[in-house]
């Protein structure tokens, strides 16, 4: 009898060590798991774009450095607030197929957006936002990444003016000439 018992503990010993094999594996890889996350979320916080996270209905869960720095909100101005806090600048149909993009066909959206700072000041955004699905396929939220693209916009303009006016003060001695 006592024998039995012997060979039953240390059946229940090998039990136990695997189990402890098993749990140093575990912790591990969530070792591994969290020092992966961490480095995400200091990657996404050190970006130089406006990066925003909201649950399927818009209303924002997270938002980077960036973002505070690009639309001057704080980030307890923006966490639990809709994006149109910065812009409400677009048509109604914009929107409209923003959200129908988004949303319904669940695809990437990528636009150019004016939106307001909270100083007031206006500024040109380049925007991608992206559904994030659970496996049944619903969205579960959604990530924005804006560039503020105002002084690129600027640089175009002043491009295309100088190209204008440079042909035209061209144009005019060939003309002379011409004649």
């Amino acid at each position: 009898a006592i024998l039995n018992l012997l060979e039953d503990l240390n059946r229940e010993r090998d039990k136990l060590q695997i189990s402890v094999k098993a749990l140093e594996v575990a912790k591990e890889k969530a070792e591994t798991e969290a020092t992966n996350a961490r480095k995400f979320q200091e990657a996404v916080e050190a970006a130089a774009e406006h990066i925003i996270i909201t649950d399927a209905e818009g209303v924002i869960l997270y938002a980077n450095k960036a973002a505070e720095k690009i639309t001057g909100y704080s980030r307890q101005d923006m966490l639990g607030k809709r994006p149109s806090l910065w812009g409400k600048k677009m048509d109604r149909e914009f929107y409209e197929k923003m959200w129908k993009t988004i949303k319904y066909d669940k695809k990437t959206f990528h636009g150019e957006i004016m939106n307001r700072r909270k100083s007031g000041e206006e500024y040109a955004a380049d925007v991608f936002i992206a559904s994030v699905l659970d496996a049944s396929g619903d969205v579960k939220f959604f990530v924005g990444i804006e560039r503020d693209i105002t002084k690129e916009k600027a640089i175009d303009r002043a491009k295309t003016e100088f190209v204008s006016l440079a042909s035209h003060q061209l144009r005019t001695p060939l003309s002379a000439i011409k004649w």
